[in-house]
Order: structure tokens, then C-alpha cells, then sequence
């Protein structure tokens, strides 16, 4: 069969299959919590290495010439939290039905799954390195700008630094990080267009923030976009204790529309992933070749992907008065320690340091290869990828 007819084949099955064709499968918890100790080891690492850099760059220097091409690239996936990639990993459904067209065999369908997720896996780290690489340009990079990169998707060193922040002063003080929408009603845009500024609109942030955040915390990070004619609304990052969410939601709503949903704030993401092999294999003889169609649904903290979202319009449509749209940050109270501008500065600079190292050898080398001993080197990456390529899960006493 050639693969335009397979790929109709595919297509005509799954018209005809209704429901079946997208069922979903319950996550293994033992998958999902091995998932998110290795992706919240390396995000805590992340926030503690630029505090370091900031600190003493000098003594982080002098400690990074102890490792080699293979750590520096691990560092980093890690300082732009893309240990949530394995959450994104999507098999060819084409390929994988044209290497098992005739397949009935659970183990034949073991080890072409394996082999196909541990393609799909390699693939998507080589994609996001090449991003690592691609957020820091040799040259000066514009603040408030973002970089589009080979996948399509847009994203900005700043907007990545302010949830990288605040993602670990969450984990540190135990506050919630969330997103927040909020489509502005006709009082505040008509303050905007009135004065040609933002500056109304981000008074009236800090005044229904304040009561809520923690002093003392860089707690908030606003884009503000144009929708449609005149319309404006914005996204960003808030801190909060738990207890407050109802509350603060409240307090927003003052800044949006009549529309119940004017303010959105979410602090998980729900998806769909590839099934790990062991959730395949759990429901292969329930569904036997049709388990090939299932799919898991999860729910995450958020990702770095919620940072990268934010970037999609920065500094593109331009606000009244001719203003770009820029990222906006404050704080309830001087902060004693870092600014959103000093961790900025510190990130990037790490990051920096990091891409120089790796550069050369990344383009001019042989990345496929280079990728395959890195997964193999790194602790975290190679950990993800047993995970989801092990048809028996008894190993998982070990520590990620």
C-alpha cells in the first residue's frame, strides 16, 4: 500500500469510527508523578542556577569549565524548561499504522511504538535546541520582541525570564503562579485612548493586585494586545496565595467587561499526550491494534508554552498612540532581593555564556548523533525516555 493510499485508509477509519477513534486512556499516576518530579527537578534547577549567575558569575564560569558540549546543551533544555517536552511528543500516526498495517501482536506493536516515540522524542529535542539557539542571537536581541522560530512558534528571552522567575519563587514560597486574561471594559480602554497610554490601566492592576500578592515578590508580568477595531485585553503572570484566588479573580473583574469570563486565570494546562508504551500495553488487550488511536489526557502546572503565548502579538500591533505592545512588570513593594530586571539580565547572561560554548559544535556537527549521546548522557533525558519506552515500569524505585 503506498503511503497516500494508507494515510486515506487512516483517514476513512477515523470518520467511520466516531468516538472510538479518540479514546482516551486513563494516565498510569506512576508515570505522571515520575513525569513531574523529573520536569520540577530541573525547573527548580533552572531558577537556582541564575540566582547562582547572579550572585557569582565568575565562580559559575569556573565550574561550567568542568563540563562538556553534552552538559552545556542539558543546561540549556533545563534554563528554558523544556523538560515538558516528552508532554508534547506526537508519533506519525501514518508511519506508525504503515509499520504495523497487518500487526496483531502485542509484541511487534512493543517494540515499533518504542522505536517510533524514541524518533519522535530525538526529533523534538533537536527542534528545541535549536530554539535555545535561536533565543540568543550573537548580536543584541530587541527586549520586546519575539523570535519566530523553525516550528512557527513565536517566543521572547524576556517573557521566558519572567515566568522562570516567578515559577521558582512559587516553588519557594509555596504561592500559586497563574495566567491571566483579562478583556478590558470601555472604561479603562477609553482611558487609553484618552491619554494615549497604558499607564491608567497598570495603576489599576497595582491598586486591585496589591491586597492580594505577596509584598516583597516580583508577582506580575502583563502583555497588553489589541482585539479587533478597538478592543483591548492582556495576558499575563500573577503570584498568589492559594486561598486568594476567588478573591482576586473578584478584584479583576473591575478592570473587565460584564462577561462572566472578562477574567480568565488558570494555574494548570489539560492536554492530550502519546501514551507511555506501559499505558499502550495496559490496554492492548482490551482494545488489541485500535489501542494505536488512544490518547492520554493530563493536566500540568504551566509551562514554558504559556510564556511563549504571550509573545505571539509583543510588539507587533501597535497600541493608541503609535506604543508597540511591550511586556510590563511590577512588583507590590520594592524587592530587597532580585528585580525582574536583574534576573532578566542574570538569565541571559548564563544563557549566553552557555550558546557560546555550544554554537560551533551544534552547527557545523553532526546533530543527530549528538542528540543520541546526550539523551544518553543526561540523567533527566534519558529517564524521560525509559519512562515512555519501557513496557514494565519496576525500575521506577530508582530516583529521577
Amino acid at each position: 500500500m503506498s503511503i497516500d493510499n494508507l494515510i486515506a485508509s487512516v483517514k476513512s477509519r477515523q470518520n467511520t469510527r466516531g468516538v472510538t477513534s479518540r479514546k482516551e486512556l486513563q494516565p498510569a499516576p506512576i508515570i505522571e508523578q515520575h513525569l513531574n518530579k523529573i520536569r520540577s527537578k530541573r525547573d527548580r534547577l533552572a531558577y537556582n542556577l541564575v540566582l547562582s549567575w547572579h550572585k557569582n558569575n565568575e565562580a559559575v564560569k569556573s565550574k561550567l569549565l568542568e563540563k562538556n558540549t553534552l552538559s552545556y546543551m542539558d543546561l540549556l533544555l533545563v534554563l528554558n524548561h523544556e523538560y515538558s517536552l516528552a508532554q508534547e511528543i506526537t508519533i506519525d500516526r501514518s508511519i506508525l499504522f504503515e509499520r504495523l498495517e497487518h500487526a496483531i501482536v502485542k509484541a511487534e506493536v512493543e517494540v515499533v511504538y518504542g522505536e517510533l516515540w524514541k524518533l519522535a522524542y530525538h526529533n523534538e529535542i533537536k527542534a528545541r535546541l535549536n530554539n535555545c539557539v535561536e533565543l540568543a542571537p550573537a548580536g543584541p536581541a530587541a527586549v520586546n520582541q519575539p523570535i519566530k522560530g523553525e516550528d512557527g512558534r513565536y517566543r521572547n528571552e524576556k517573557l521566558r525570564a519572567c515566568f522562570s522567575q516567578m515559577y521558582g519563587v512559587a516553588m519557594d514560597k509555596g504561592l500559586m503562579l497563574g495566567s491571566v486574561t483579562i478583556n478590558l471594559n470601555e472604561k479603562y480602554i477609553d482611558k487609553i485612548y484618552e491619554q494615549k497610554s497604558v499607564v491608567p490601566v497598570k495603576d489599576a492592576l497595582r491598586y486591585r493586585l496589591d491586597a492580594f500578592l505577596p509584598a516583597n515578590t516580583p508577582n506580575r508580568a502583563f502583555v497588553f494586545e489589541i482585539a479587533g477595531e478597538r478592543g483591548i485585553h492582556l495576558h499575563g503572570f500573577v503570584l498568589f496565595e492559594r486561598q486568594d484566588e476567588t478573591a482576586l479573580r473578584k478584584s479583576l473583574r473591575k478592570l473587565g467587561t460584564s462577561n462572566p469570563n472578562s477574567v480568565m486565570i488558570k494555574t494548570s494546562h489539560e492536554s492530550y499526550r502519546q501514551p507511555a508504551l506501559y499505558e499502550l500495553m495496559q490496554a492492548f488487550e482490551e482494545y488489541g491494534r485500535d489501542v494505536l488511536w488512544t490518547q492520554v489526557r493530563q493536566r500540568t502546572s504551566l509551562t514554558v508554552g504559556a510564556a511563549d503565548y504571550l509573545s505571539k502579538d509583543l510588539g507587533k500591533r501597535t497600541l493608541p498612540g503609535g506604543q508597540p505592545s511591550r511586556v510590563l512588570t511590577n512588583s507590590g513593594d520594592k524587592i530587597p532581593g532580585m528585580s525582574f530586571e536583574d534576573f532578566y539580565f542574570a538569565r541571559k547572561g548564563l544563557i549566553d555564556c552557555l550558546v557560546s560554548k555550544v554554537r560551533n559544535d551544534w552547527e557545523t556537527g553532526d546533530q543527530d548523533a549528538m542528540i543520541s549521546a546526550l539523551v544518553q548522557n543526561s540523567k533527566g533525558l534519558s529517564n524521560v525516555q525509559r519512562l515512555f519506552t519501557s513496557p514494565e515500569l519496576e525500575y521506577l524505585r530508582e530516583e529521577p
